[in-house]
């Protein structure tokens, strides 16, 4: 098992046009380069998002807490096999700000930690904390795999990697065979759009801001999980 990682950052979001998109992409190029992943192309995300049976969880997310956290597993690559490498992940967000932590262990070994508490052995401090913190979120969460999710990305960043901007398209969403061991869903975004996500340790350089409302594009409150929810429950079909 590799070293556990953890991320802190503010995260704004934006629903934009293919054209809106490319235009923004464009600007974004002069101060931003695209990391090693999307230099040339996009590249798939796969997540299983973790639920109780009632979707409470998602349930208290969306009526907008100052508080809120949601575990989900990702992998880079789909179908997987039992001892592929995946990343499980707790991302919680307290007053706007977003803290990611994450450990990467066997696909095998994730499926056994969350669905019967079966905690994998690590040999580094950082990994076991990252541990600890989901073990506690599971034992005050009773949860199962509840929807599939995968999109598209590129990503763009500046030399210290405190602005980062991701670019997703073709999400599709699951909610049957809700493992890596299956690919595809259904799509969640309007024809042509693109959410953007802009992730920033402070506020947006002047810069940026300033193209932001030249552009009159406004931050919307956009989870991918969220929407997936809110879906199911107004009975669109995926």
């Amino acid at each position: 098992m590799a070293l556990g990682q953890s991320f802190n950052r503010f995260e704004k979001k934006y629903l934009l046009t293919k054209t809106e998109k490319d235009e923004l992409v464009d600007f974004l190029s002069q101060y931003l380069t695209f990391d090693d992943y999307s230099k040339t192309d996009y590249y798939t995300i796969f997540n299983i998002y973790y639920d109780t049976e009632d979707q409470n969880i998602i349930r208290q997310s969306i009526d907008g807490p100052p508080y809120k956290a949601k575990l989900r597993l990702r992998s880079y690559t789909c179908p997987v096999e039992p001892s592929d490498l995946v990343f499980l992940e707790i991302k919680k967000k307290i007053e706007g700000k977003v803290t990611k932590r994450r450990v990467i262990m066997t696909y095998d070994e994730a499926v056994l930690f969350v669905s019967k508490g079966k905690r994998p052995i690590v040999a580094d401090y950082m990994s076991n904390q990252v541990l600890n913190e989901i073990e506690y979120y599971l034992k005050r969460n009773k949860v199962r795999p509840n929807y599939y999710i995968a999109y598209e990305r590129r990503a763009m960043a500046d030399a210290e990697n405190l602005l980062r901007v991701t670019i997703d398209k073709k999400i599709d969403i699951r909610r049957e065979d809700i493992s890596f061991l299956v690919c595809g869903g259904y799509s969640m975004l309007p024809k042509d759009h693109y959410l953007i996500e802009i992730k920033s340790e402070a506020n947006f350089p002047n810069w940026l801001a300033n193209k932001l409302s030249e552009m009159k594009l406004y931050a919307r409150s956009f989870s991918k999980y969220g929407e997936a929810y809110r879906m199911s429950i107004q009975g669109d079909e995926f």
